[in-house]
């Protein structure tokens, strides 16, 4: 019963502007998925999180620039499983070979890729994950 008292709230005013706002940038982010300074900025960036990503293909819904942004969304996730790779088995004391600085924040970088950067998502942000809610702006 609580859980469906909390869903049937309505949204805070604030947290669905930011939300609106989010779903924009992610629909810009589409739109230009092959400009090239787009892809200059982007090619510098950690890339998306799991969450934006997910949005990119639920607002991108196949579309050719959408598949474009996960594709190097996924490089980019590559490259830092890597990076985790080598700070878990730097860890191992046998090992002797220093951290490099790209290893000694894999980690940080896992969690934001996982839930994305702290105070992004929090409050009503991510409200579609718990269900269908009733009042909506």
């Amino acid at each position: 019963m609580l859980v469906e008292l909390h869903r049937r709230r309505a949204m805070c005013p604030g947290c669905r502007a930011i939300a609106d706002s989010e779903s924009r940038y992610v629909e810009l982010a589409i739109q230009f998925a092959d400009d090239p300074q787009f892809d200059h900025a982007y090619g510098r960036s950690q890339g998306l999180c799991v969450p934006h990503a997910v949005r990119v293909l639920e607002l991108g819904a196949g579309a050719a620039r959408a598949r474009q942004l996960v594709t190097r969304t996924l490089a980019k996730w590559v490259e830092l499983r890597r990076d985790l790779e080598g700070f878990v088995e730097k860890h191992d004391h046998r090992k002797r070979r220093p951290f490099t600085e790209a290893e000694s924040t894999a980690y940080l970088r896992a969690l934001e890729l996982i839930a994305g950067a702290p105070g992004l998502f929090g409050n009503d942000l991510r409200a579609d994950a718990r269900g269908p809610r009733r009042g909506r702006a």
